[in-house]
């Protein structure tokens, strides 16, 4: 009797190695073309708003130093497979440009260094000289980050809608865990009151509050700023400059690792909320503020 020659081939186990082996180096090869694309984008992204920085220098040099009030002022069209964005703050003194190609935005503004980040006008991150630590535009969302412990310096913008004054402290926005030696949040008065306030809760004192009289339906927003390590607490709702500013009491601290946009309730609608591990000065405030009344 005679035995068929085997072939020489690979063996099942063989077979499923050199696919694992090729599927490895396939996700190798496209995270690096992922990445040379990307930075591919970033520099001509930043070429093309170097480009137009300079259209807008040209600008204020024929124009007494004023900013353009529009790109096509400056001479800067869409076109090209390129799309603008724009935006002015502090009192037309400052601005945000952005450009979108191939589907990706990245931004620069006049405040700061020049560096380009990805987004454009309209996103958060492009809120010049500011960098939040939480943002969100849910609702009901906790946001974590790494905890921050002691005494520090922390802003928080909230933007809502009061529906009416029915509803008795409602919580808009706060950070946590929350507790009665750890509480910083947004509130409104009791049911009936015309007041929204905050409340500051720490080891060494309950219940810290204060309010302002624009419970009014329609939207609002507001700013909650502790600062010098936890001494001064200062708020206000609908404008930039303090409606009130306190002293705290020593012997304070918190440990904060998130920041909770609220659920909306029967009186208030939370629409979006921002925390930042810094003391805002009232310039900075503004520009926070006419980002959040200009985007929501």
């Amino acid at each position: 009797m005679k035995w068929a020659k085997r072939l020489p081939g690979f063996t099942i186990v063989e077979l499923a190695i050199v696919i694992v082996v090729i599927a490895i180096l396939a996700t190798i090869i496209i995270v690096a073309y992922n990445g040379v694309q990307n930075s591919a984008r970033e520099s001509a992204a930043a070429a093309s708003l170097k480009q137009a920085e300079d259209k807008i220098g040209l600008y204020q040099l024929d124009n007494g130093g004023e900013l353009p009030t529009t790109l096509a002022a400056a001479s800067i069209t869409n076109g090209g497979g390129k799309s603008w964005g724009y935006r002015l703050y502090d009192n037309d003194e400052e601005y945000c440009l952005s450009v979108t190609e191939s589907g990706r935005s990245y931004f620069t503004n006049s405040l700061g260094s020049g560096a380009i980040g990805e987004g454009n006008c309209a996103s958060v991150q492009s809120i010049a000289g500011v960098q939040h630590i939480a943002f969100s535009q849910t609702p009901g969302q906790s946001v974590s980050f790494p905890a921050i412990t002691g005494t520090p310096d922390l802003t928080m913008y909230v933007v809502f809608d009061v529906i009416d004054t029915s509803g008795s402290y409602n919580t808009i926005a706060a950070i946590s865990p929350a507790g009665n030696a750890n509480r910083m949040q947004m509130d409104t008065a009791a049911s009936g009151s015309v007041s929204l306030r905050y409340r500051i809760d720490t080891s060494a004192t309950i219940n810290m509050s204060a309010s302002q009289s624009a419970r009014t339906p329609g939207r609002h927003v507001g700013w909650l700023k502790v600062s010098d390590g936890m001494t001064v607490r200062e708020f206000a709702y609908d404008q930039a400059e303090a409606h009130a500013s306190y002293a705290m009491d020593p012997g304070t601290g918190w440990t904060v690792s998130g920041f909770v946009l609220n659920s909306a309730s029967s009186s208030t609608a939370p629409i979006a909320g921002i925390l930042y591990n810094d003391a805002h000065d009232e310039l900075t405030r503004q520009r926070v503020l006419d980002w959040l009344l200009d985007t929501y």
